[in-house]
């Protein structure tokens, strides 16, 4: 069982990064510009040091024999020591912290071309997922070595277990927004590689026990709650049973931009909130056509 959560800090969203451009070929690997060049920025500031002391300044100065030179030399030690005064009042300010913030900025925008460059392995890795999770024993037996030794299923086994491995790296490494008001749980971060059906909220018209969507609204609705909660439960179990197309309306599918990952967000978020509306005449039928299905589930 693996479960990916949000992951704490920069470093880790920088190690998450690195590893997944590591499924890259060589010519590829190389950090985003954004975040390469936001990386060399503030690793230039901390080698600068300190510069020049009161004193060093004092014994350039007493040391220097050249009159002549002597203004040049004054505005090189100026030059210096604005330079130091400058960089240790943004560290007095902050600067740490507002490295993080940027470097969190930089991620962000790099997502358009991270998102570009992960889409050829991640078509190769979800065809072969697919092709492999059919010849696996079904539900969690697929992943048990136990089973798959009985099963003979030794090569699908490896083939599914890599294709996983590369989803996942593909999760941990796409950052993605999301809500905070509650209505977003952590399971939404399987948005990354998954798309997921319009639909929701859930309605109820507080008297009728149920939900009263249409039943394939109702069905879809159920599904990316479910999607989501067993995602956040085991992420490598759900990413299998999306090849398994055992959640209606989800397919493994990378956003085609920044944008459409939002939106996916967006699709959870709505798919989780209830919406009370006034009663209506096909709502009890709604209500037991869903009950009977979800019984069935």
């Amino acid at each position: 069982m693996s479960t990916i959560r949000p992951l704490p800090g920069v470093a880790a969203r920088l190690d998450a990064i690195r590893e997944a451009l590591a499924l890259l070929p060589a010519k590829q690997q190389h950090l985003p510009a954004p975040i390469a060049g936001t990386i060399g920025v503030f690793d230039a500031i901390r080698a600068m040091g300190d510069g020049p002391s009161v004193f060093d300044i004092a014994g350039r100065i007493a040391a220097h024999n050249d009159p002549d030179t002597l203004p040049a030399l004054l505005d090189q030690l100026d030059a210096e020591k604005r330079r130091r005064d400058l960089i240790n009042d943004a560290r007095n300010g902050g600067l740490h912290h507002k490295s993080d913030a940027a470097m969190n900025a930089a991620i962000r925008e790099s997502v358009p071309e991270l998102l570009d460059r992960f889409r050829p392995v991640f078509t190769d890795a979800a065809a072969t997922l697919a092709t492999a999770a059919a010849k696996l024993p079904d539900g969690p037996a697929a992943l048990d070595p136990a089973a798959i030794l009985e099963a003979d299923a030794r090569s699908p086994y490896r083939q599914a277990r890599d294709a996983l491995d590369t989803l996942e790296a593909i999760v941990r490494a796409v950052p993605v927004l999301l809500h905070h008001d509650g209505s977003t749980p952590v399971g939404s971060l399987v948005v990354t590689v998954a798309n997921v059906p319009n639909v929701g909220p859930a309605l109820t018209d507080g008297l009728t026990n149920g939900i009263l969507n249409p039943p394939e609204e109702a069905e879809a609705i159920r599904a990316v709650g479910k999607l989501v909660k067993d995602f956040a439960a085991d992420a490598t179990l759900t990413l299998l049973g999306i090849a398994r197309c055992e959640y209606p309306g989800v397919e493994l599918s990378l956003p085609a931009d920044a944008e459409a990952l939002a939106d996916r967000v967006e699709r959870i978020a709505t798919a989780h909130k209830v919406k009370r509306v006034e009663p209506r005449p096909e709502h009890e039928a709604n209500a037991r056509a869903n009950a009977r299905a979800w019984r069935v589930a």
